[in-house]
């Protein structure tokens, strides 16, 4: 018989300019893994664009780490995760933290709120929705 694969909530999915759907939960958490430097990561991206920005919150003993450094930890990250070359974010923003509910980044849950990190960042048009990688809040 024929099989149904769930590959992500079509609410996070976003069409690149290169035509592909990309949702970034599964490349946020290669990075999350992947990367010495970073504790948390969010990608984003507007439709057509061409690749997404990364907002990661570095760990404690990485916090000077640049930006520049954190996006060449990412690509080793990808190769490892066989991620595909649109699935790499072509800009990091180091965000300074807290992600948590005081600052408003979390929820009493602590689940990340996707859309207050992007405002942070501007990366969000509006209320959220597929105008970052997805609402999610």
């Amino acid at each position: 018989g024929r099989l149904l694969e769930v590959v992500d909530r079509l609410g996070f999915a976003v069409k690149l300019s290169n035509g592909e759907f990309w949702t970034p939960q599964r490349a946020e958490a290669a990075f999350e893994a992947g990367c010495a430097s970073v504790d948390r990561c969010l990608l984003f991206a507007r439709a057509g664009d061409a690749a997404a920005t990364a907002v990661v919150l570095l760990r404690r003993e990485a916090a000077a780490t640049p930006a520049a450094v954190v996006l060449g930890e990412m690509r080793g990250a990808a190769a490892a995760a066989r991620l595909q070359a649109h699935e790499l974010p072509c800009a990091v923003a180091i965000d300074p933290g807290p992600w948590d509910e005081a600052s408003g980044c979390c929820s009493a849950h602590g689940k990340v709120r996707r859309e207050v990190v992007g405002r942070r960042h501007g990366l969000l048009l509006g209320g959220g929705g597929a105008g970052g990688a997805g609402g999610g809040g």
